[in-house]
């Protein structure tokens, strides 16, 4: 018995552990590089949730079979069904030769009937001439020569037809009803010009041309002949083999024809060019312009050759930097002045990347009991700035073109990369630039639901207040603005319709800021007393410690003593819930030491570093919508520059900031000393506080 029950506990274990092993395996769809549908990747080299729990042998969609291109025809073997159907097209679980649609194999050639033309070709691409042309087609697949093919057209075929004039025997390739309209004499379809046995005058030679994207010759009557092959022509006449006056002699197919080296990519020796595999005829001097071709020699024959159909470019244009390899058909975004560079996408649903987001965040508070943060950056001054225009680049036969964006950043580029054989293919796009409804959401959740939209904490633009005695409602509190700074029209043609009130007018706001004192001290010299004084030598005012409400407007609010540190969120917000947390008297900091700044309906100084009366939730005054100047200071500056070509921020061609104007974003103060009653009584003049980068005005106080 005890025998037995030993086996039964290791059979027991030994599942546990066979079973342990198993669900360690996982398949990695699509990885961030290389091949896709790959065994055991670390998370970090796996797109977000393309990992899966088992092997990718066994998983469907990591099945290899054929891929046919609906928009080429193209068919490829040993592909991966979900990076088939990635790229919208269609998947069978066949080898290459079997795959059939509608009865038709439709990876082999075959005769293509529309109109009076036929085109030897592939089923799904007779289907494409259908579509571009919008003609009525018959394919035929029991047709499987192409010179039968194409004989089979009506009189429309191109023939060598052979015109006699006197001593003269010309040529000229043409439709056989043509040759007949003007009395000549057509030949075979299969035959070139330079056929020994039609005898014209039109005889071989070694000039070239670009024909279809391919490179063909040319006889000396101008016809076009076979594909350029450096081995089919000679200038010496003894050097021709049997081989070579075929080839001038019958039309011969392109997969009869040379072919290129894929390694290389280009060929000044083979015209037989593959835009599939990225080469298309160029002329060898347009050719070598391009990187891409680095290395080609100079054809013996002709001036054409094969040349890649890549790009290099220096997309950030700066001379330190080398150019970089773009494939055929990749998209990607320009580096230009004033924008956010290479935007990001991922998943299906286009959700910019986090990277992008917290790049155009420049502020973010944490405002919950466990969450203490408060964090900054200035990226005003290098994105989105007035003036700039996002760009679309595209590599394209070789060559780079610029396709802008809607102006007045309308549109943004943006772009994601995949996975490819070959490596990473950029895809790019310019999408419209949906900020109109950010402003009519008042709520975080909402907000950032939105693509084009980003959560400010601080002011609402209804001006509400929503901050209550525990907490200051991040989810409320603030304002949605564009994450994508639109630009704003400044000249307007005759007819258009002109808005009442600028975007930039959002932005603007008033705010009380109020003193408490007793009714013997002085108060007609308010404005000479400093922001912050932690001597304790003036006892007659001082704007931080006499703040009653509102006190983060007050610069140095906040801080532990006059331009020095400020305090911890997390301190500040302990000591408006009446916790002793301060090591020193608020009089000697840059706080408030008035129990109205802390508690409802109080009057009266703090003693020592708490307000008591604080630790009472009926008596506690609702939580401040900022601890600190600093925070205040960077959410209205984040808010109005995030609407538009608003505030103090430097247009793309501004080399200067000190050329702005020093109004275009400013504080300003109007003091007023109010009776016991509340009613005004005397009001003193107007005073800058800050201008330009929320620099402070030099003779704002006398002791700045």
């Amino acid at each position: 018995m005890k025998k037995r029950i030993f086996f039964l506990v290791f059979v027991v274990l030994f599942l546990v552990l066979a079973l342990n092993f198993i669900s360690a395996e996982t398949c990695c769809i699509e990885p961030l590089e290389g091949k896709w549908c790959q065994d055991d990747l670390p998370d970090n080299e796996c797109s977000p949730g393309s990992q899966i729990s088992t092997t990718c042998a066994t998983y469907t969609p990591c099945k290899k079979g054929t891929c046919v291109s609906e928009v080429s025809g193209e068919c490829s073997s040993g592909v991966y069904k979900v990076y088939c159907e990635s790229k919208g097209d269609e998947w069978y679980d066949q080898p290459k030769d079997n795959v059939v649609v509608n009865g038709v194999n439709v990876c082999r050639k075959g005769c293509c009937f529309y109109g009076d033309s036929t085109d030897f070709v592939k089923y799904v691409e007779c289907k494409v001439i259908a579509t571009t042309y919008n003609v009525n087609v018959n394919f035929d697949a029991s047709i499987t020569d192409e010179a039968i093919c194409t004989g089979l057209s009506s009189g429309n075929e191109e023939v060598a037809c052979v015109l006699e004039n006197g001593y003269s025997r010309n040529c000229v390739r043409m439709s056989k009803q043509d040759c007949l309209g003007v009395g000549g004499s057509p030949s075979r379809a299969d035959l070139l010009c330079t056929a020994p046995q039609l005898a014209t005058d039109c005889a071989k030679s070694k000039e070239t041309t670009c024909l279809r994207g391919k490179v063909y010759f040319t006889d000396t009557c101008g016809n076009i002949a076979n594909i350029y092959d450096k081995s089919m022509y000679s200038e010496n006449l003894n050097g021709w083999n049997s081989l070579m006056k075929d080839y001038w002699t019958y039309i011969k197919k392109p997969s009869e024809s040379c072919e290129i080296d894929s390694n290389k990519g280009f060929s000044s020796s083979c015209g037989n060019c593959d835009e599939i595999q990225g080469t298309i005829c160029r002329s060898y001097d347009e050719a070598k312009q391009n990187k891409a071709n680095n290395g080609m020699l100079k054809p013996n024959v002709g001036n054409n050759v094969c040349a890649s159909m890549d790009c290099y470019y220096d997309t950030d244009d700066n001379s330190f930097t080398q150019e970089k390899l773009y494939l055929h058909g990749e998209r990607w975004c320009a580096e230009t002045k004033g924008t956010l560079h290479h935007i990001g996408i991922t998943g299906e649903t286009a959700k910019f990347t986090n990277a992008t987001r917290e790049t155009l965040t420049n502020f973010q508070v944490g405002v919950s009991e466990n969450n203490f943060k408060q964090t900054f950056q200035d990226s005003y001054n290098d994105y989105n700035l007035p003036g700039s225009r996002y760009t679309m680049l595209s590599c394209i036969d070789g060559k780079v073109y610029e396709d802008s964006c809607a102006d007045f950043r309308q549109e943004i580029c943006m772009e994601s990369t995949m996975g490819s054989e070959t490596g990473n293919f950029k895809n790019a796009k310019c999408i419209e630039n949906n900020f109109d409804s950010c402003m009519d959401r008042g709520d975080k959740t909402s907000c950032e639901e939105d693509l084009f939209c980003k959560w400010i904490y601080g002011y609402r633009f209804d001006n509400q207040k929503v901050n209550t005695i525990h907490d200051r409602d991040e989810e409320n509190q603030g304002s949605c603005v564009p994450l994508f700074a639109p630009g704003l029209k400044l000249r307007y043609s005759e007819g258009e319709e002109i808005p009442e009130e600028s975007i930039c007018s959002l932005a603007s706001f008033g705010e009380v800021v109020k003193y408490e004192t007793a009714w013997t001290r002085i108060r007609d010299n308010f404005l000479d007393k400093p922001l912050c004084d932690t001597s304790g030598l003036d006892k007659n005012f001082d704007h931080t410690s006499d703040c009653a409400d509102n006190c983060y407007i007050i610069p140095t609010y906040g801080r532990q003593e006059y331009n020095e540190a400020y305090f911890k969120i997390e301190e500040l917000l302990n000591l408006h819930k009446g916790r002793r947390v301060l090591g020193e008297n608020l009089g000697e900091t840059c706080l408030s030491e008035r129990k109205a700044y802390y508690c409802e309906d109080k009057v009266g100084p703090v003693i020592g570093s708490q307000a008591d009366c604080a630790k009472k939730e009926d008596l506690r005054k609702e939580m401040p919508l900022f601890f600190r100047h600093d925070g205040w200071m960077y959410s209205i500056k984040d808010r109005a520059r995030s609407l538009g070509d608003c505030g103090y921020k430097p247009g793309i061609f501004m080399e200067n900031l000190e050329d702005l104007d020093s109004d275009l974003e400013s504080v300003f103060a109007i003091y007023k000393t109010i009776k016991a009653s509340g009613s005004e009584k005397k009001t003193f003049d107007v005073q800058k506080v800050y201008e330009r980068d929320f620099e402070l005005v030099e003779d704002f106080y006398s002791t700045i």
